[in-house]
């Protein structure tokens, strides 16, 4: 080699060297500028060949663009304390599955709602005397078909006694559904065969992007974001672009969906009956995504329990945003979602609580806010901090722990206090069998007799509301959602021993349903009715003005 290649060969080597150092100096300066900040940011997550993601077992930090939380991950890979797979013999377990809401990175771990259901769940015999233990494998972004695949190869494992969905319909209707789902991400979806029968879809094994985040070079980047805070701020750009992306290229535009779906990350789309061959499809994925689970569930001998969770338009304390939000939609209410899987669920024999009609009236009972958080300051780059939008703060997780514990602490009562079925009832939108304990045995004379006159035959210990076939149209009242009325029937309890009271529609034959304060008392005094009660106001017939009383004879016929 001549002196002029030596001289090149050399020069690029200074110029290599050089350039590593400054590199590597900027990297360190910057490393210390951002330590100075305080700048801290968790790499939660890290792919998974089942299920598409999963928690990254021992990463932790604090988490901040929605609420603030320490977080740390377990071995198991979700947002928990560590469990043995092997239950002792003591305990009593309650698995809960679900999505952000369940895995609840805007809150503290004690103030999740699997927190609440723990440590009320313990003040009660739902476990019949066993320590109580719920485990959260909530893993946020999921939707029901992972939860499926979760609660198949992984849940079980731990042997639970109870295993709780928590279904949030905002977006696991569409969530598992490739042509609805916003975020394209990284999961399996799933379509049905023309039997109805499930057909995986697992493509996203095969994409660029999920080789590339399973590649070594990845997931030692993953490694190294546990201790440097360069790496740490790489993966939160990629991540402050997904979400300008997806959901807030900037704040009017974020206002702007809020105004037409609710909230970022939801679809308005389950406010109404499905207008698409793609919804459709949606519905029939996610209702036979929940039988399944209910198969594997009762396969193993564990109780399973759907519970709907609520989105924050449909539970804000001002009534006249959320029906302004329903007008908008086309709807009476943003309550279809949560009444048809209530209905469903109940036609299939499956436990069910839905919580946004008990939320909705808790929020406007107490005048708070079940989702979001105040907005006070404008963090770098990703802000969600919106009061009235997104997950449950801690007010909301309190109510929705209440709810359910209360619910797994007893057996829903639904006729005369020892009905056979198992499901509640609060929106008097089902019928179940009266128990046969309060059943009346007829003579083969008046069995033998049909229509209305089989009807006329006392039956039971309430043969005001029992059908011909032994069930009656029931609802279901709790104090914690309706502690007026409950407390109203608790006391006919005491002074009857029965604790249902029939509940029928204020009119007469051939009238409207009353709907004002005004139609309840013109009925009120064109009938024979004892007694009214308004809100706080009680009118007996015999005090009332002789002049004011209508002629109802006149005007319909009575019966």
């Amino acid at each position: 080699m001549g002196t002029s290649g030596r001289s090149c060969a050399g020069t690029a080597w200074v110029f290599a060297r050089n350039a590593i150092l400054i590199g590597f100096l900027t990297v360190l300066l910057m490393e210390l500028a951002l330590r100075a900040l305080g700048f801290s940011r968790a790499v939660l997550y890290e792919p998974d060949s089942l299920v598409g993601w999963s928690g990254r077992p021992g990463a932790q930090g604090v988490y901040l663009d929605e609420g603030s939380a320490e977080v740390q991950i377990s071995s198991a890979g979700v947002r928990d304390r560590e469990h043995s797979i092997v239950k002792p013999a003591n305990v009593w377990r309650v698995a809960v599955l679900g999505d952000s809401f369940t895995d609840a990175l805007q809150v503290a771990e004690d103030k999740r709602f699997t927190s609440v259901i723990e440590r009320l769940l313990a003040g009660c015999d739902a476990g019949g005397g066993r320590r109580v233990e719920v485990l959260n494998f909530g893993v946020s972004g999921f939707g029901t078909a992972q939860e499926y695949l979760l609660l198949r190869d992984r849940v079980l494992r731990y042997a639970p006694d109870v295993v709780v969905l928590a279904f949030l319909p905002g977006n696991d209707i569409t969530d598992n559904v490739r042509a609805l789902d916003p975020s394209l991400a990284s999961r399996p979806y799933v379509t049905l065969n023309g039997s109805g029968q499930i057909v995986w879809d697992r493509s996203f094994e095969g994409t660029r992007s999920f080789r590339i985040k399973s590649s070594t070079i990845y997931r030692a980047l993953l490694s190294a974001s546990d201790f440097s805070k360069v790496v740490q701020t790489a993966f939160f750009v990629r991540d402050m672009w997904r979400y300008k992306r997806l959901v807030a290229a900037d704040w009017e535009e974020k206002q702007g969906q809020l105004a037409k779906s609710g909230e970022p990350g939801l679809s308005a789309g389950v406010y109404a009956p499905p207008r698409t061959r793609e919804w459709q499809q949606a519905w029939n994925i996610a209702e036979r995504l929940i039988e399944e689970m209910r198969s594997l569930t009762a396969r193993s001998a564990t109780r399973f329990l759907l519970v709907t969770l609520s989105s924050g338009i449909q539970v804000d304390p001002e009534v006249k945003r959320s029906s302004e939000a329903a007008e908008r939609h086309g709807v009476a209410d943003l309550f279809y979602a949560d009444d048809r899987l209530h209905v469903f669920a109940t036609q299939r024999g499956i436990e069910v609580l839905s919580l946004a009609r008990p939320l909705a009236e808790y929020a406007r009972r107490n005048k708070v806010f079940l989702h979001g958080f105040p907005d006070k300051t404008r963090r770098l780059g990703m802000n969600m901090n919106v009061l009235g939008s997104g997950h449950w703060n801690e007010r909301g997780h309190q109510a929705a722990g209440e709810m359910i514990a209360r619910y797994l602490c007893r057996r829903p009562h639904l006729i005369a206090g020892d009905s056979d079925a198992t499901a509640d009832s609060p929106y008097m939108l089902l019928v179940a069998d009266v128990a046969k304990t309060h059943r009346i045995a007829m003579t083969e004379e008046q069995d033998s007799l049909f229509g209305i006159d089989k009807l006329n035959i006392p039956r039971s210990s309430i043969p005001a509301v029992m059908h011909v076939d032994y069930s009656a149209r029931v609802q279901t009242v709790h104090k914690e959602t309706n502690p007026r009325y409950h407390a109203l029937i608790a006391r006919f309890k005491e002074r009857t021993g029965c604790p249902a009271i029939v509940n029928t529609s204020f009119n007469v034959r051939g009238e409207p349903i009353v709907c004002t304060p005004e139609d309840a008392f013109r009925c009120f005094m064109g009938t024979e009715i004892e007694t009214l009660a308004m809100g706080n106001c009680f009118l007996s017939r015999g005090k009332q003005n002789p002049a004011l009383r209508k002629n109802y004879e006149s005007r319909f016929e009575l019966d």
